[in-house]
């Protein structure tokens, strides 16, 4: 809305990109411990991240220059590194095409990798881990003030009080994401499968499968605005790299910038 230059969010599995893709903005989803949380009410300590969003990535660099550290420019990425087949997610006509657009743009040789489980089946344990935590720092003020409480944490906090966690799936997908990216790859996904939907209608189920692998592996990640959709609705891509690649990532955003188009201003209103 042009109402800031800039913004900080925090990402527990995609809450940075996944409003970026549906404003489109860029937002960044720093390395895990790479800004500090002082001050923050934590949602779930091994994964949430702060970082900022901003219309243009000369904004976004300059605030995580202020707030984050990384490893630098380094070298140039030489490979990108696709999920195979995007793990089953179905994926709108228009993400789609801005995942090919993204992916064309790229002259890299690719690399294929295949997650051991669905995107939601690794979501649902760390989405278990995330409350058990909560639920332990609500403690006694649960029952106490229940009242205020929403009722839609209310329902996720006891939905989720009885899903099992699995440690041992997340630790191999963590390390199976850090191995394939090694120090000179980066992965291309679409930010959200959907575009934005309407204000006040209800989030898609699916909309945090492809960010949460990110907060999994505690690498960085980058949400790109990708144009609109039919309904002149956002959309978006994702660069993930690896830990500390922040500054190579909006170096290789600002490659891909003039391909996917940047932000679009929303149409002004009566």
């Amino acid at each position: 809305a042009g109402l800031c230059d800039a913004a900080l969010g925090t990402d527990t599995l995609g809450s940075i990109r996944i409003p970026a893709a549906y404003n489109g903005v860029y937002g960044l989803k720093p390395t895990h411990g790479a800004v500090s949380t002082d001050g923050l009410v934590f949602l779930g300590r091994a994964y949430d991240t702060i970082g900022p969003l901003a219309r243009d990535l000369d904004t976004l660099e300059r605030v995580w220059r202020v707030i984050g550290t990384d490893a630098g420019p380094g070298a140039p990425f030489a490979r990108v590194v696709t999920l195979d087949d995007l793990a089953g997610v179905a994926v709108q006509p228009a993400v789609g095409a801005a995942y090919a657009r993204a992916l064309e743009a790229l002259d890299l040789p690719r690399t294929g990798f295949a997650l051991s489980a669905t995107p939601t089946a690794l979501r649902l344990p760390a989405l278990a881990e995330i409350a058990r935590e909560l639920i332990a720092d609500l403690g006694e003020d649960r029952t106490a003030c229940a009242d205020r409480i929403s009722p839609e944490l209310t329902f996720i906090l006891g939905a989720l009080e009885g899903v099992p966690t699995n440690p041992q799936l997340l630790g191999d997908t963590r390390a199976a994401l850090r191995n394939a990216l090694g120090a000179d790859g980066v992965m291309i996904l679409p930010t959200t499968p959907q575009a934005a939907f309407p204000f006040g209608g209800t989030p898609p189920a699916t909309q945090a499968d492809f960010t949460g692998l990110a907060n999994i592996a505690g690498l960085p990640a980058l949400a790109v605005p990708a144009g609109l959709d039919q309904d002149r609705l956002p959309v978006g891509v994702q660069l993930m790299g690896p830990a500390g690649s922040e500054t190579r990532l909006i170096a290789l955003a600002r490659t891909l910038e003039p391909i996917m188009g940047g932000h679009t201003p929303p149409p002004a209103r009566e």
